[in-house]
């Protein structure tokens, strides 16, 4: 019979107890998460063993990680086929050589992920955020798949691919009456004329965004 630890003790618990669970494989995993759903896992910045990134259906899977805190995860080469990933927190994750076919990343937060030579077959990227993310050399994405997800000017495409309309665009000119934008930090432009947010010298301006007089 599969025991798993009560929600209390999992509260407590940080990235490395986490990987614990994650270690008895997707079936494992999957039965603790539907016995606490409301749970959201913290697994920022693990770093499994190759074979305990096995978590697709010839493994047990497809393996349930919906919400879960992966930021800064050394996920390369895992197997993650089909995999539920929907909202998950992906910031800054290595997923090189991953395998993401079929998977859902509905509303996955990728920005600066790194995603180079990673099977996009048939994953589902509506809003996710690929803002800063390296796809340069993925694997089967189409221009069809990047429809209603969001990305700006830093985010690395393939080069048969092309930044969607809807992508933030990078100016030249910074625009008057803007905040000084520093240490990565991002502010919205008072500037009634013209909106949008600048980062160092670079100026961003989304699509609906009013053009100057």
């Amino acid at each position: 019979m599969l025991q798993v630890p009560e929600p209390i003790e999992i509260l407590r618990c940080g990235p490395t107890a986490w990987s614990e669970i994650l270690r008895r494989g997707p079936r494992g995993w999957n039965a603790w998460r539907e016995q606490y759903p409301w749970i959201i896992p913290n697994l920022m910045g693990i770093c499994p063993k190759l074979i305990e990134c096995q978590l697709g259906p010839l493994s047990g899977g497809p393996i349930n990680l919906a919400a879960a805190r992966l930021g800064g995860a050394l996920l390369g080469r895992a197997t993650l086929s089909a995999a539920n990933l929907e909202g998950a927190d992906l910031s800054e994750a290595d997923l090189t050589y991953a395998r993401l076919d079929h998977a859902n990343l509905t509303y996955a937060n990728l920005s600066n992920a790194h995603l180079n030579e990673a099977d996009l077959t048939g994953a589902k990227l509506m809003r996710a955020n690929l803002s800063g993310a390296n796809l340069q050399h993925a694997r089967n994405l189409t221009q069809r798949q990047l429809f209603g997800s969001v990305g700006n000017a830093f985010t690395i495409l393939p080069r048969h691919l092309q930044h969607p309309a809807t992508w933030l665009e990078v100016k030249s000119e910074a625009a008057p009456g803007c905040l000084a934008i520093r240490e990565k930090s991002i502010e919205q432009c008072s500037n009634s004329k013209k909106r949008g947010w600048k980062v160092g010298a670079l100026w961003f301006a989304p699509w609906f965004s009013t053009k100057p007089s």
